[in-house]
């Protein structure tokens, strides 16, 4: 289709190209006349064209959202909506973005938006140095680790055990010190105007010295003031922590003094600009949502079966430091499609003869989370509390995920003694739902996991108050052998069971909720229905509807009835 008409409706001197590209004029009222060049895709307009300003590296302009061949990002929209049906305004339009675009830059009217795009700035230009970062942000300046691993420079924290196991995960090559570099953390104040360098031409010795001093606090001014003068025998490495805008990731740029005689103040040159990228940990947890409500937190997961290990693997990315699981099950080729454990593992499980799922998980999430420490228990969880009764008093939150009552029960007066924050998490069978129970034992509240399964009118045991399906009813299935006994239901039942236990962790982590809760969820019921199986009573109050419950409590619990008055 030729588009020189509509392009004639903005633009003089249209030319059509062979290759099916434009070429137009657009005049300026601050500078005058700009060549430029409307690139059209092959599957224009669900892909939008290219707008360049042509021969820009000549023009000596310097414009937000104007990349160094020219090409204007004049939408921000990742997921942006057009008529396919009418490509002709689809492409005016575009035309008048571009135009907006380069009008408010040369008015200086976006001048702001140079910071938002640091770092596509900073990275254009030449003869840069690589630098991989895993520091901690500070507010004072301090000395860091510089430590080669094969070809790539790394950056952490001095003495700190958690950055270098997670660099050992990130990087291929044999470890080498850098004894050879010094290197600097500066962080710079949150109130300043630092813009990136104009025309992608690096910043000179005096630049970066009259930044940093203008840039940093009182106490940071006089430890830099120091460091300038100081003489080097080693190479120096400055790393600067800019904070652009609230609630965003600050910019993190360096700058290499290659070794000579004198201090920095005296450096003669212009150092290397550093090219830095960001493997710490908050950045990563903010590249998500930014809620990183599990950092930090230290979680025990009893039991690493279907649930238990989707819970394990959905925890990690919400920046759990720590993780223990406890199982003393191990992996077999049944487990495969309902376990979030692979063929992988299964193989690694026959080469290293090691078949506990805690050992393979464990493998798995250190290799997926470079922050995460995974410490494993293979043995089963009332040895270990018989053996060990303080073992879960270092633990923030405990997962329980084993589907055996008995031994849940067993837990639950377990922990009643203690003040530990726990969730119990099951699935109903043929994923017709599931629940999970918080109970917050600090609070020496009614209502636990016992209470689940005592009567509301006695002292008796019963069936689960809270499950979906009429009781009697025989669910379990076996494949070839009593060995082989399970409750049927897919992985995304589990999915869902897992995802939704760390739906309520989080609303507890944020303090969103403190009381004991019960939620039970609803899942697809038709397997369940053309089999012929029968829901309770309680799956018909729910009416499909999932719920949080706080009063499901019985007076005549054993363990927290007595509380009742």
């Amino acid at each position: 289709m030729d588009y020189t008409d509509i392009l004639k409706e903005k633009l003089t001197d249209v030319v059509r190209l062979f290759d099916g590209n434009y070429y137009g004029d657009f005049s300026f009222a601050t500078i005058g006349k700009l060549r430029l060049k409307i690139e059209i895709p092959k599957h224009f307009p669900l892909v939008l064209p290219r707008i360049y300003i042509h021969n820009f590296d000549h023009l000596g302009l310097y414009l937000p959202h104007v990349e160094k061949d020219g090409l204007v990002c004049f939408s921000s929209d990742i997921n942006y909506l057009v008529d396919e049906e009418n490509s002709e305004l689809v492409l005016l339009q575009c035309v008048n973005k571009t135009i907006k675009t380069i009008e408010e830059g040369l008015k200086g009217l976006n001048k702001n938006d140079f910071r938002k795009e640091f770092v596509a700035f900073w990275d254009k230009q030449e003869n840069q140095i690589s630098l991989f970062y895993l520091c901690e942000p500070a507010l004072f300046i301090k000395s860091v680790d510089t430590i080669m691993y094969g070809k790539s420079l790394v950056a952490l924290d001095k003495e700190n055990e958690l950055q270098l196991n997670a660099a050992s995960r990130l990087f291929n090559g044999e470890k080498e010190d850098t004894h050879e570099l010094d290197a600097y953390y500066v962080p710079i104040r949150n109130k300043n105007n630092i813009m990136p360098p104009k025309n992608n031409k690096a910043w000179s010795k005096k630049d970066i010295l009259q930044i940093v001093k203008k840039n940093v606090t009182g106490a940071n001014k006089r430890f830099f003031l120091k460091l300038e003068k100081r003489k080097n025998r080693h190479n120096v490495l400055l790393i600067l922590d800019i904070p652009i805008e609230e609630k965003s990731n600050n910019v993190i740029i360096g700058f290499l003094f290659t070794k000579q005689s004198g201090s920095i103040k005296d450096y003669k040159g212009t150092p290397r600009t550093v090219l830095v990228q960001r493997h710490d940990e908050l950045y990563l947890v903010n590249r998500t949502s930014g809620e990183n409500y599990g950092l930090g937190a230290n979680i025990a997961i009893v039991g690493v079966g279907s649930v238990g290990s989707k819970i394990a693997e959905n925890l990690g990315p919400l920046g759990v430091r720590k993780m223990t699981l406890i199982d003393n099950d191990c992996f077999q080729a049944e487990n495969l499609y309902r376990n979030s454990l692979g063929a992988d593992s299964l193989k690694n499980a026959r080469s290293q003869n090691n078949f506990f799922k805690v050992d393979l998980m464990q493998e798995e999430l250190e290799k997926k989370i470079p922050y995460l420490c995974v410490e494993v228990e293979s043995m089963n969880v009332l040895d270990l509390i018989s053996m060990q009764p303080g073992f879960f008093k270092e633990y923030d939150y405990v997962f329980v995920c084993i589907g055996d009552t008995m031994a849940s029960l067993a837990l639950n007066n377990y922990f009643s003694k203690s003040s530990q924050k726990v969730f119990y998490s099951w699935l109903e069978p043929y994923g017709i739902g599931g629940h999970t129970l918080f109970i917050n034992y600090s609070l020496n509240q009614k209502g636990c996991f016992n209470c689940l399964y005592t009567d509301s009118n006695s002292k008796n045991r019963c069936s689960n108050r809270a499950s979906l399906v009429k009781e009697g009813q025989i669910f379990e299935r076996t494949l070839a052998s009593c060995r082989s006994k399970f409750i049927p239901y897919n992985a995304i039942a589990s999915t869902e069971c897992a995802i939704n236990a760390i739906k309520l962790f989080h609303k507890v982590n944020q303090n969103n909720m403190t009381n004991s809760t019960l939620f039970s969820w609803i899942g697809d019921g038709s397997t369940f229905e053309n089999l012929g199986y029968q829901y309770s009573d309680r799956n018909t109050f729910l009416n499909g509807v999932n719920k949080f419950e706080e009063r499901f409590f019985s007076k005549y619990c054993k363990v927290c009835g007595e509380l009742d008055d």
